[in-house]
Formats: structure tokens, C-alpha cells, sequence
């Protein structure tokens, strides 16, 4: 796969279709593109970097990656940060234990879009010949 996540046409919202080689790397990708799609951020090599732990617990993988979105929106939002790095320490079809590296949204960052919120509208992860995709649309 060549591109991690594309932008994709919606009537009302905003969708991207993100690509993984397995689960973890889906929503590795879910999570930048949520963010590329808010910000363009400035350097962030000498950005002081916060860790927090995120437990996620959903009814099915789908749900899953979309309530890990809104998380992560939820900080973006309420917080002002924005996560730089992320890791998997533990996942399951219905649980995961994520940690994440943040730091503060900084002034000269370039705000690219409102996203409202992340909806389940259409979210299925799907297999595909060299992993998985899900299209995960937003309301703008």
C-alpha cells in the first residue's frame, strides 16, 4: 500500500479510507489521519512530550477503533494536544491498551478543518489482499 489514508468523496462529511497491514497499524493510521485532517503541525523536535495510557473496551473491532478516535479527538479537543507517537501494548477483538506521546497544540500550528465529532457511520474494518481498511467518516 502505498498511501496510509486518502480523502474520500461525502455528500455532508468528511471520510478518508485508511489502510493497514493488521490492526494495530489500521489504527495507527486512523489516528494520523484524524490529525492530519485537523492540523498541520510545525516542528515538533523540540515540542516537550506527554505519555498517557488509553483502555479502550467496545463491543466488537469496529466499534474499537472508532471509540479509540473519539478519544483521541476528545484530547485533541478538551486538552489542546495532539499525539505524535503511539503504541500497542495489548489488544483483543473487543479491548486494546494504547500509549500515546502528546504534546500541546502550539500557536503556529495551522488548523486545517473543525472535525465535530467521529461518527460509526459506515465504519467496517475490511480485509483486503494486503491487509485492512476501514473509511471512517466525520462530521464537519
Amino acid at each position: 500500500m502505498n498511501k496510509k489514508w486518502v480523502v474520500i468523496p461525502h455528500t455532508a462529511d468528511y471520510a478518508v479510507q485508511v489502510h493497514g497491514r493488521d490492526f494495530p497499524e489500521l489504527a495507527s493510521n486512523c489516528i494520523t489521519a484524524l490529525k492530519e485532517s485537523m492540523y498541520q503541525l510545525t516542528d515538533i523536535s523540540r515540542s516537550s512530550l506527554s505519555r498517557k495510557s488509553l483502555k479502550i473496551h467496545s463491543l466488537d473491532q469496529n466499534s474499537l477503533l472508532i471509540d479509540l478516535l473519539r478519544e483521541i479527538h476528545y484530547l485533541i479537543i478538551s486538552e489542546k494536544i495532539i499525539p505524535i507517537s503511539c503504541n500497542f501494548s495489548d489488544w483483543s477483538e473487543k479491548n486494546l491498551k494504547i500509549y500515546c506521546f502528546f504534546r500541546k497544540i502550539e500557536a503556529a500550528d495551522v488548523k486545517i478543518r473543525e472535525i465535530k465529532a467521529v461518527t460509526y457511520h459506515d465504519a467496517i474494518i475490511l480485509k483486503e489482499p494486503r491487509g485492512l481498511s476501514i473509511r471512517i467518516v466525520c462530521d464537519v
